[in-house]
């Protein structure tokens, strides 16, 4: 189950799970979606409603790899808003 956050003017669903052949290591995929609502019912990366979707490299925890997806919707949000600032 996705994690839906506020990230600026619009929502991110992440979601982490095991990398694939890796034991230990974490990977996340998020999305993000103009409305709350939008975020709650589709999967994260779904083409059709999403804004735009992305996933993490592989970290060593689960927390690290969400972090990662929290920071990288925060900054695409903030770009999509026009109000990223590096």
């Amino acid at each position: 189950m996705a994690e839906v956050i506020k990230v600026g003017e619009h929502w991110a669903a992440i979601q982490t799970e095991q990398a694939s052949g890796q034991r230990h290591r974490w990977t996340a995929a998020w999305a993000v979606y103009a409305t709350r609502k939008e975020a709650e019912t589709a999967a994260p990366g779904e083409p059709v409603r999403c804004l735009v979707s992305g996933g993490t490299a592989t970290f060593d925890t689960e927390a690290d790899a969400r972090a990662r997806a929290e920071l990288d919707a925060n900054r695409t949000a903030a770009v999509l808003s026009g109000t990223y600032r590096d």
